[in-house]
């Protein structure tokens, strides 16, 4: 009785075992390993010369982000900088312990600068957490090796990733102009003036040209002269003037043109050209003396440059027309330095009756 009894519960425990499978295979519930997400391989951020950060001596340095890998040559401790490389960064898909890209040269950022690579492409290698790369200076190859720091080296370059020269800007605008003759014996003297608008509202522009083309009645040229001066900040105004002179017949007509090449474009920010306004000018003064009229006064640089070369511009209205204009050198301005300035006129032209003085960079 107690083997059947046995046989009985087994034979429940597999009736029971049967009956669940059963229901198993309408109602699985099945058990899945769950598997951890693999992230793929990030080389973005900061890196620089493996053992050089904050030394004297040049290294580089650079930064990996949103597809665009700069490097830069770091000098006097990391207070200078020169663009070397500027290139594509194509981001790895999995999480290799090894990698390798071609980056190619944007000739955009790179043909500015004096101290960048001039290689179409550039192959970059990471492993063991350092990039490295090969470098060629007048034919003597080396291999650079970069690994990452919380340095911050983007802020080198301009917003969009852009350093350097732009390309496809808007030419400058002459906005009004104006002129008179002026003679003394048989040297005869034009005074202009011009006001020059930059429309571009991320570039400035470097060495814009004023051209002035003197004439006789009958269309004949008589002179001309290009004059040029450092640069015109995004969408701003300066007003430039100056004089020639020439040997021979007054002239009765004056063309006044203004022009950029297309390789004057930078982008404004991270370039070193400031707005007119900048350089303010204070305590100002005319002083006439027979023939020789003098413009005294300060000129203080308010921008955050310090400029190698500065000027002072005196232009001549007479009824509320531009009729001309004077250029003086002042040189060098530190950002945040004032400095007296005289300039002198010797000529005698005095057929104007207002009188405005500019900065000029």
């Amino acid at each position: 009785m107690r083997k059947i009894s046995l046989l009985g519960v087994a034979g429940v425990m597999l009736l029971n075992a049967i009956s669940l499978c059963a229901c198993g295979g309408n109602n699985s519930s099945s058990v899945v390993a769950e598997t951890e997400k693999v992230e793929p391989l990030d080389l973005t951020g900061n890196w620089v010369q493996s053992g050089k950060e904050g030394e004297k001596d040049t290294y580089q340095a650079g930064f990996i982000k949103d597809g665009v890998i700069e490097i830069y040559w770091i000098t006097d401790g990391g207070n200078s900088h020169s663009l070397y490389w500027a290139g594509s960064y194509d981001a790895p898909t999995d999480d290799s312990k090894e990698y390798r890209w071609e980056s190619q040269n944007d000739r955009i950022k790179t043909d500015s600068a004096l101290l960048s690579s001039q290689d179409d492409t550039k192959t970059f290698s990471y492993k063991d957490g350092k990039i490295s790369y090969k470098m060629s200076i007048q034919g003597q190859e080396s291999t650079i090796t970069l690994v990452q720091t919380e340095t911050d080296y983007s802020s080198f370059s301009a917003p969009g990733g852009h350093s350097g020269r732009a390309q496809d800007g808007e030419q400058i605008e002459l906005k009004d102009s104006g002129y008179s003759f002026y003679q003394s014996g048989n040297t005869v003297l034009v005074y202009y003036a011009a006001e020059i608008y930059n429309p571009n509202e991320k570039y400035a522009i470097e060495y814009p040209s004023i051209v002035v083309t003197v004439k006789s009645d009958d269309g004949k040229i008589l002179t001309t002269d290009e004059a040029t001066f450092r640069g015109i900040a995004a969408q701003d105004t300066v007003v430039y003037g100056n004089y020639l002179t020439y040997e021979g017949e007054p002239g009765t007509q004056v063309d006044i043109s203004v022009k950029n090449g297309k390789d004057d474009y930078m982008y404004q920010e991270g370039s070193d050209i400031i707005r007119q306004d900048q350089l303010a000018i204070t305590n100002v003064s005319e002083n006439i003396n027979s023939n020789t009229r003098s413009y005294t006064g300060e000129i203080t640089n308010n921008s955050t440059v310090d400029l190698d070369f500065g000027g002072v511009d005196i232009i001549f209205k007479k009824d509320g027309k531009l009729v001309g204009g004077y250029t003086s050198p002042v040189m060098e301005i530190a950002s945040g330095q004032t400095l007296p300035f005289e300039v002198e006129n010797y000529s005698g032209f005095s057929d104007y009756d207002l009188y405005e003085i500019y900065g000029l960079q």
